[in-house]
């Protein structure tokens, strides 16, 4: 598969805020409610889920040597490399 990291810092980025903004719904649902318990486990679950997303990206290895990622020059223009084989 090929991935760019920025493309992974976005979805880390959106991860991130999704997962503060669930928690600022959550703080918001009054306790007094049948519903309160249920809605604020689902959206702990859902909040896990991201966490648990926002880990599997993060422990992703890069399969290019070193030397390969940055910057190729491509007559006279820099442009960024793309980065194959992430898992």
């Amino acid at each position: 598969m090929k991935v760019k990291v920025a493309h992974l810092f976005r979805k880390i980025e959106e991860m991130d805020r999704d997962i503060l903004e669930l928690g600022k719904i959550q703080e918001r649902i009054s306790s007094d409610r049948d519903y309160s318990e249920i809605l604020k486990d689902s959206i702990r679950k859902e909040m896990e889920n991201l966490e648990s997303g926002k880990a599997e990206i993060l422990s992703l290895k890069i399969k290019e040597e070193p030397a390969k990622i940055g910057f190729v020059k491509n007559s006279g223009k820099s442009s960024p490399t793309e980065m194959k084989n992430l898992y």
